[in-house]
């Protein structure tokens, strides 16, 4: 199952949002333009500057970060971008 879990605040830190499928507008989490670092707990995702999946993008999976782990510590992690998310599209449910 694709899960991902978004934080305000660099090492995870900061209030939370979990996202468990497409998100066009992470206005309606109140998460728009504020995510600095991200857990994948299952599957991929794309991360988008822009709403509804537009923009530039980061992808982001379970494999992935500095550790191979899913967790994302930081923007520099996130293709160097804070607080720029948009919206975030599942693209699998596995790895």
């Amino acid at each position: 199952m694709a899960v991902l879990n978004l934080f305000r605040d660099r090492n995870f830190l900061g209030g939370e949002v979990v996202v468990n499928g497409d998100v066009p507008d992470l206005r309606t989490f109140g998460f728009d333009d504020v995510i600095s670092s991200v857990i994948v707990v299952g599957g991929t995702f794309t991360l988008f500057t822009d709403k509804n999946f537009k923009g530039s993008s980061v992808t982001v999976s379970i494999h992935g970060g500095p550790g191979s782990d899913g967790r994302y510590p930081t923007p520099d992690f996130l293709g160097g971008r804070e607080d720029t998310f948009s919206s975030v599209k599942v693209n699998s449910e596995l790895g």
